[in-house]
């Protein structure tokens, strides 16, 4: 990159701001783990749960800043921009409205805090943790996956992204729209993106799968204890892989650098 160019600061931005989402993302449930391993040790069922526990400021802090830093992201383009910033608000929001209490001894807190909306700021939570895990999964499955080129000169239409998340995710051809022309480095970040769509994808659908189990009364506990907590940090890690994989964290995912024949066979007449 060169550093005269004007845009340079605003690219370098963007950079340490995925940066910033990317190991955020990461840090939370290792977080969440480590406080939990305290003795007297106790592994709550999901991260949610450990709005009412010690580390409620980390828990409410890392979101809000993982929120603050997507309502700052700009991407290649407007769609880009405007989910970022939806995503933003389902951080903020995931950290603003808390879970239910999982013991009772918490119940007086949320009483005080919130009175009879514990119910519906429970649902509020699980729309906004939804809503987050499915941004995370676009970003890794449509708008990664493509190019600076591509958004330039072929804009993505909503029926376009569609079909590329459904494919991304579910499918298991090849996607008409990805460019078989990419380079080696920008395959194999693709494939760290698609990877990290699906596993997140597939989390998210587990855990539904579980909380539908246990109101129908199907079920009564989870499979095994951190089920969901387990879930929630395949969904997280998998987006930080992602985040930090654009931010150029892993050298060996970016792209070779040019030799100077190469760059002076370009500039031939």
């Amino acid at each position: 990159m060169n550093r005269t160019d004007p845009q340079a600061g605003l690219v370098l931005s963007a950079i340490a701001l995925r940066k910033i989402i990317g190991w955020l993302g990461a840090a939370l449930p290792v977080l969440c783990a480590a406080y939990a391993s305290v003795p007297p040790v106790d592994f709550l069922p999901s991260i949610s749960d450990y709005y009412y526990t010690r580390i409620h400021a980390l828990f409410v802090g890392i979101l809000c800043i993982l929120g603050a830093s997507m309502f700052s992201y700009h991407g290649y383009t407007k769609a880009e921009d405007g989910l970022a910033k939806l995503g933003g608000l389902c951080a903020v929001g995931t950290a603003l409205c808390p879970t239910e209490p999982l013991y009772q001894q918490s119940a007086p807190v949320v009483a005080q805090l919130i009175g009879e909306s514990a119910k519906l700021f429970a649902i509020l939570h699980g729309v906004f943790a939804c809503g987050l895990f499915t941004i995370f999964m676009v970003f890794s499955a449509v708008f990664f996956t493509r190019t600076s080129e591509s958004d330039q000169n072929d804009p993505l239409t909503f029926s376009r992204g569609f079909n590329t998340l459904i494919v991304t995710v579910f499918g298991f051809r090849a996607n008409p729209y990805f460019n078989p022309e990419l380079n080696p480095g920008k395959r194999r970040r693709n494939l760290v993106y698609r990877l990290s769509a699906r596993l997140i994808a597939f989390s998210i659908l587990a855990v539904l799968i579980v909380a539908v189990l246990r109101a129908m009364r199907v079920i009564q506990s989870d499979p095994f204890q951190q089920f969901i907590f387990a879930c929630e940090t395949v969904a997280l890690w998998a987006f930080a892989a992602s985040w930090l994989t654009k931010a150029e964290q892993f050298s060996f995912l970016k792209d070779p650098p040019i030799s100077p024949s190469a760059l002076d066979a370009n500039h031939l007449p």
